[in-house]
């Protein structure tokens, strides 16, 4: 039986979803580590699978929006 070396254990911060994968292997890369800056400005990351980075990705587009509304109502 055959040996391979250099797994990473990837568990989705949201969901709790598990895997195990090369680092930049087609399976790795369907991880995303996001970052984001907290109200009280403290930076934060965490480890998302790929269902829940397309949600979290459409929950930050809607947040830029608002960004966006709120610029503009400053005049």
């Amino acid at each position: 039986m055959a040996k391979t070396d250099n797994y990473s254990q990837y568990i989705c911060d949201r969901c709790g979803e598990t895997a195990y994968a090369q680092p930049n292997s087609p399976d790795a890369q369907k991880w995303a580590t996001i970052r984001r800056i907290t109200a009280a400005g403290s930076e934060t990351s965490r480890v998302l699978c790929q269902a829940c980075a397309r949600e979290y990705q459409e929950f930050v587009e809607g947040q830029e929006r608002d960004f966006i509304q709120f610029m503009k109502g400053a005049n």
